[in-house]
């Protein structure tokens, strides 16, 4: 267990550390160098974070086109897709019904009735 006095010099070195921080904090709120004034608690002049907070959204602007670009290419082929799935099972039906008729003259809606009507 720690003694009282390691505890009180442990304390101590914080505040004195803490108090650093706070001197060096005021020392770059006064400095200036030839882009402007440095910003609080950065290292950037007022230019330099302007143009980096610019460079970002410009960036950010960028990739969000991208992703609605891909979203919209993504949507025109699934519609794409669907259009020929469509077409497709417009085809079988088409097929099938020709296929049907062929077999024996008959719809294949008037094969299940007349396949009904014997069994009775």
């Amino acid at each position: 267990m720690e003694t009282k006095q390691e505890i009180e010099r442990r304390v101590k070195q914080k505040v004195h550390e803490a108090w650093n921080e706070f001197d060096e904090i005021a020392k770059k709120r006064n400095q200036t160098d030839n882009n402007g004034p440095t910003l609080l608690l950065t290292n950037y002049s007022q230019n330099e974070q302007m143009i980096k907070n610019k460079r970002e959204k410009d960036e950010k602007r960028r990739k969000e086109k991208k992703r609605k670009r891909k979203k919209e290419i993504e949507k025109r082929r699934k519609e794409k897709e669907r259009k020929k799935q469509k077409e497709m099972e417009k085809e079988n039906r088409k097929k099938r019904k020709e296929r049907d008729k062929e077999g024996d003259g008959r719809d294949k809606k008037k094969k299940i009735k007349f396949s009904q009507n014997e069994n009775k």
